[in-house]
């Protein structure tokens, strides 16, 4: 069970940036919610930031990936039992479209997550850089090398949208947005557009 445990710890760290933050201001604190072996406590305590975020990393594309694997159709019970060790010889099934159907809009949806915590600290939304700057967010680039990010921010800070556009010679792709209603939106090449669940 120790294993489950640290790995709830680093998939919440790995979906919600406040939290990610919350482990590196104070961890002793942020590890309270958390019933914990006390080798799992000290191992949690003891590793070093730049450590705990490669796990943290490392939690996030291995759930996104298996989720995109489910989502596809392309895992037996089996294979995701194995988790990562299956990953990389399943995804070799997977056409660009799928994984980037899945895994783009969770990155804005982390980018969004990341506005809503900046305007908190700092009363209005903030650039994509304002972001980065303050360890809030982060890109995919293993599922989502083929697009551009971007944050429009409106006003005087007092809204903002997240867009996903294909890079120049990938026009076949979907682009994504997201405004601050958190309504997530599929705009395909052909020009249709698709709310998203």
């Amino acid at each position: 069970m120790g294993d489950e445990n640290i790995k709830a710890i680093l998939e919440r760290a790995a979906f919600n940036p406040a939290y990610l933050q919350a482990l590196l201001r104070d961890r002793e604190a942020a590890l309270r919610d958390f019933t914990l072996e006390p080798h799992e406590r000290a191992m949690l305590l003891a590793v070093p930031d730049d450590q705990l975020k490669r796990m943290v990393e490392q939690a996030r594309t291995r759930t996104l990936l298996k989720s995109c694997l489910v989502k596809a159709g392309c895992v037996t019970a089996a294979a995701a039992a194995l988790g990562a060790f299956a990953i990389p010889h399943l995804t070799r099934g997977l056409s660009h479209e799928q994984i980037d159907s899945f895994v783009v809009p969770r990155v804005l949806r982390t980018v969004a997550d990341a506005e809503e915590q900046y305007k908190l600290d700092y009363g209005q939304f903030g650039s994509l850089e304002d972001l980065k700057k303050r360890g809030l967010t982060w890109q995919d680039n293993r599922c989502t090398a083929r697009y551009i990010f971007e944050v429009t921010i409106e006003g005087e800070g007092e809204s903002f949208t997240a867009t996903a556009r294909p890079k120049k010679g990938q026009q076949e792709h979907s682009s994504f947005i997201v405004g601050r209603d958190g309504v997530f939106k599929e705009i395909r090449p052909d020009g249709t557009v698709e709310v998203m669940d």
